[in-house]
């Protein structure tokens, strides 16, 4: 990629990360989530883990990992967007920071969605896969390879 095509690109994420009200939305729904998340596993997903069945059980907790590491890596994306954003960090920062962020975290199957885990935990784990794709999208047209 030309020196030019970089700066085009780069100007282009500047720009967007600036002025648009999708990535405040972005970030606002993808805090949220993340708040919403760690209050369902410390306390109503705790109580319901208690009532499920020991291989459930397994599933729950496999599922809250995912959940957790899933949500980090899309917060983690987010601050990062958001100190560039504010003129925190540079262009080449966010490059350099972006390798230690794993967008393409752990997935979940639609077999486990289907299976008897907590109503409220399947729909945490449906909308960070959402949030999780809405990020990757953006982050491909951001930052293309």
């Amino acid at each position: 990629m030309s020196n030019g095509q970089s700066a085009k690109i780069l100007s282009f994420a500047d720009n967007f990360l600036r002025i648009s009200p999708a990535f405040d939305e972005l970030y606002k729904s993808g805090m949220t989530l993340v708040e919403e998340a760690a209050a369902y596993l410390d306390g109503q997903g705790r109580e319901e883990s208690k009532a499920l069945n020991r291989s459930l059980k397994l599933v729950y907790s496999t599922e809250t990992m995912r959940l957790t590491t899933r949500l980090m890596q899309a917060a983690s994306w987010l601050l990062l967007m958001r100190e560039k954003r504010q003129g925190d960090i540079s262009a080449s920062e966010v490059v350099r920071a972006k390798r230690s962020v794993d967008l393409n975290a752990v997935g979940t199957s639609e077999e486990v969605l289907a299976s008897n885990l907590p109503e409220k935990l399947v729909e945490l784990i449906r909308r960070s896969l959402t949030l999780m794709d809405k990020i990757q999208r953006l982050d491909t047209r951001l930052y293309p390879k």
